[in-house]
């Protein structure tokens, strides 16, 4: 497996509940899910915008709250975004401690327009098909997200060579395909650009029906992004701990 989709609200989550960026959670994909904790400890539920209903409460994701041994919570499906992250530790806070985020999740309140770069094959297209909109199709997983609205077919005919999360490939029909943490390693169909690290976790995010642009961007941007983004995650990290102490 690939690991978690969405690395910003992973990486949230771990911090909500004292955990290492790196901890292990449970990624849900559009789901609805009922929990039972078998002791006691904190419960995060971060990314996707769902209402978590538990024994005398209710409350919104980008979440923290304590549990009891034997205590349930459900998580009710996403109304926004498409994948929450549950994660767990065996901190004990007092009986209903509870914290919410101020702030949205990024990956969740940006995920309208995805930065790109140009592909190994980017030179084979005219880049200003990227400007869209394209819908998000019903065919998404951890293996890729389809768009609507081909681009126009081709008859690129390449032997299989590497590709990496976030590549946008084209297929001969000229679908769009963005592969997502599942993908597979090589392919042969061009790729006309590949999403930036930046913007990675929104592509976890997006939802059946919703729509999506590209902006292409240069590699350079696309590393001074990354440099913010990180940057910017790491001090939303730090905050997080310092108020938890």
């Amino acid at each position: 497996m690939g690991g978690a989709f969405d690395l910003e609200s992973f990486a949230i989550a771990n911090a909500l509940v004292g955990n290492l960026p790196s901890g292990p959670v449970w990624e849900m994909g559009m789901a609805h899910a009922t929990f039972r904790a078998e002791q006691s400890g904190t419960v995060s539920v971060v990314g996707a915008l769902s209402t978590i209903v538990g024994h005398g409460f209710v409350i919104e994701s980008s979440a923290a709250f304590s549990v009891e041994a034997g205590d349930e919570f459900t998580i009710e499906a996403p109304r926004e975004g498409a994948r929450a992250y549950v994660a767990f530790s065996a901190g004990v806070h007092k009986k209903g401690w509870r914290l919410r985020l101020e702030e949205p999740i990024d990956s969740v309140a940006n995920r309208g327009e995805l930065r790109v770069v140009a592909g190994p094959q980017g030179a084979s297209f005219d880049l200003q098909c990227l400007s869209g909109p394209f819908e998000i199709s019903r065919t998404i997983n951890r293996v890729g997200v389809r768009l609507e609205s081909p681009i126009g077919g081709h008859q690129i005919e390449l032997p299989s060579e590497p590709q990496c999360i976030g590549t946008v490939q084209v297929a001969n029909d000229g679908t769009l395909i963005i592969l997502g943490p599942d993908g597979p390693t090589i392919g042969g169909y061009p790729k006309i650009a590949v999403v930036a690290t930046c913007d990675l976790s929104r592509v976890a995010q997006m939802h059946p029906g919703e729509s999506v642009r590209f902006e292409v961007v240069t590699v350079e941007e696309a590393r001074q992004l990354a440099v913010v983004a990180r940057e910017r995650l790491q001090k939303r990290i730090g905050l997080i701990r310092a108020h938890l102490g």
